[in-house]
């Protein structure tokens, strides 16, 4: 069982990379101080609202809980997004709702089928989702919005040739699409070969035979890349139309 002494020795090598730092970068030691806090004040309170919300066993809690992670992901999206525009968050909300909400539950089946909305097993497996789809969403529509922006005049040629939207932004949709998969792809290409997944190193360490832990992690990294995917895709579908009116004109 893991106790205080256990984070002793992790917590003394970090005080002593702290203290250095303050003597050759002070901005460094700042941000590194802050962020180790911040990192263990979050965590704590994570293990307590968890330890709460895990000895109550109540499904309403935990779509309570799974509800509030996706507001958040999607809120968080949109601060990540440097053109905003009217309806930004509720469209972040509904492609992460049809993406990941039905990939977590077909996760959760598939590792846990007696236990599909328990919360240790549901939980987590929606942090993961969201979170790499958070990264993604936010990285392809961030990609996409920008250069939708620079690249108007071309646009406009293209539909004053004939070219219909889809057509003229055919390019700029594949390549934010390429764009927030490239994270999850170059981390599926390292597995197994450069890196252990974090998953996978967690079961291991519970004790978990190296076969199952492996699909686990393949489980995970398949639903990962759809959600982010298939996200991704519903995003920049809505986005498209908030930059197109029915007629098929630009409007921004």
């Amino acid at each position: 069982m893991m106790t205080l002494i256990n984070l002793l020795l992790p917590a003394l090598l970090c005080t002593g990379m702290v203290v250095l730092s303050y003597f050759q970068d002070k901005k460094i030691f700042k941000d590194l101080t802050i962020s180790i806090l911040r990192m263990i004040l979050q965590l704590t309170l994570l293990s307590l609202v968890l330890s709460w919300i895990f000895n109550l066993k109540d499904t309403k809690i935990v779509v309570s809980v799974l509800l509030i992670m996706t507001f958040n992901a999607a809120y968080n999206i949109k601060s990540r997004i440097d053109f905003k525009y009217p309806g930004l968050f509720l469209d972040n909300l509904i492609s992460l709702s049809l993406s990941i909400w039905p990939l977590c539950i077909i996760g959760s089946y598939s590792m846990y089928a007696d236990k599909l909305l328990d919360a240790p097993s549901i939980l987590p497996l929606m942090g993961m989702l969201l979170g790499n789809s958070l990264n993604g969403l936010s990285q392809g529509l961030n990609f996409f919005t920008k250069k939708i922006h620079e690249s108007k005049d071309d646009v406009l040629s293209l539909i004053a040739l004939g070219a219909t939207t889809s057509e003229a932004t055919k390019l700029l949709l594949q390549q934010s699409l390429r764009y927030g998969l490239a994270p999850n792809i170059n981390a599926m290409i390292s597995m197994g070969i450069v890196t252990i997944p974090g998953v996978m190193t967690g079961q291991l360490m519970a004790g978990m035979s190296p076969q199952e832990a492996v699909m686990i992690q393949i489980i995970i990294m398949l639903l990962v890349i759809s959600g982010t995917y298939f996200g991704l895709i519903i995003g920049l579908h809505l986005s498209m139309r908030k930059y197109f009116n029915q007629r098929g004109e630009i409007c921004f």
